[in-house]
């Protein structure tokens, strides 16, 4: 989650405050995108937004992250 560029704060944002949308295996998928305007830490180019999509599974007690996906570009 952090080497890709996201915060726990983002993904947490991104799941709590947008709507989901159901995917494979009885997961789901939350985006949300965040000004950035910084480096990329995939490929080193500036940007000026990031989104962050996150995918879950909710379980009893908790929901669980299964995977973070961040996509940086210029248009919001």
């Amino acid at each position: 989650m952090i080497s890709r560029g996201a915060s726990e704060e983002q993904v947490r944002s991104a799941i709590t405050s947008e709507p989901a949308s159901p995917v494979k295996l009885g997961r789901f998928a939350s985006r949300q995108t965040f000004e950035f305007n910084g480096i990329s830490p995939v490929n080193g180019k500036k940007y000026a937004f990031k989104t962050v999509e996150a995918i879950w599974v909710e379980e009893p007690t908790e929901i669980v992250l299964v995977s973070t996906k961040v996509f940086y570009h210029d248009r919001p």
